[in-house]
C-alpha cells in the first residue's frame, strides 16, 4: 500500500527549492573537490603551466615580501614569488583541510604539513600555515595564508615549548632543568620582569 505525503502546495514548492538547492550544493562541492584534486596534484608534479591555468588573472593571492611580510599580489607576482619555492623543495606530503577561523569550511591545502610556503619569522607565529584556497567558476581566484584548521592542531614555537617544559616538571624535573633542556637557557625569575 502506497503511503502519500500530505504537503500544502507551498510546502511542496519549498521542499522542491530546497531539493534543487542541495542538488546545487553538492554538484558545486563535487566541481571545487575536482579542482582541488586538480592543484594538488600540479603542486606535487610542479607542474606550473597547469598550476597558472587553475589560477584565475584577477585573483589574489597572499605571498611574503622581501622582509617576510604578508602581502597581498596579483597572479603573476604570485607565480614569480612561490614557484621558486615549489622547485626547491621536496614535496613530501599535500593534505586537505578546511578553513576553521576566517573563512570556515574552505579547503587548506598543508604542503609538507604546513611547513611551505610561507617562512616563520618568530616563535609567536603559528607553526603551519596552509594555503587557503577560495573558487569561482573553474579558477581558484584567492589564496590566503591559514593557520587555524579543522583537523590539525596549529601551535606556535613558545607554546610547543611551554608544554615541553610543563611535561618535564610534570615528570619530576626541575623548572631551571626543563628550561635547560627545551630552550637550552637557565630558568631565572627576571626572565619574565616587565619593566
Amino acid at each position: 500500500m502506497a503511503t502519500s505525503c500530505n504537503f500544502s502546495q507551498n510546502e511542496h514548492i519549498l521542499f522542491e527549492k530546497e531539493s534543487k538547492n542541495c542538488s546545487s550544493n553538492f554538484k558545486h562541492q563535487r566541481e571545487i573537490q575536482n579542482y582541488l584534486n586538480k592543484f594538488q596534484e600540479a603542486l606535487f608534479k610542479k607542474d606550473k603551466t597547469e598550476i597558472s591555468n587553475l589560477l584565475e588573472d584577477s585573483g589574489e593571492f597572499d605571498i611574503q615580501n622581501e622582509i617576510n611580510k604578508t602581502i597581498i599580489a596579483g597572479k603573476e607576482t604570485f607565480l614569480k614569488w612561490f614557484l621558486p619555492i615549489l622547485d626547491s623543495t621536496q614535496i613530501n606530503s599535500i593534505k586537505i583541510d578546511h578553513c576553521l577561523f576566517c573563512k570556515i569550511g574552505n579547503p587548506v591545502l598543508l604542503i609538507n604539513h604546513g611547513s611551505i610556503p610561507k617562512k616563520i619569522n618568530s616563535i609567536t607565529e603559528k607553526e603551519r600555515t596552509g594555503l587557503m584556497l577560495e573558487f569561482a567558476k573553474e579558477k581558484i581566484i584567492g589564496i590566503t595564508f591559514c593557520y587555524t584548521f579543522f583537523k590539525n592542531e596549529n601551535q606556535t614555537t613558545f607554546e610547543q615549548n611551554i608544554n615541553k617544559i610543563r611535561k618535564l616538571e610534570d615528570q619530576g624535573i626541575s623548572k631551571k632543568d626543563a628550561f635547560l633542556l627545551v630552550l637550552g637557557i637557565e630558568f631565572s625569575e627576571d626572565l619574565f620582569q616587565i619593566n
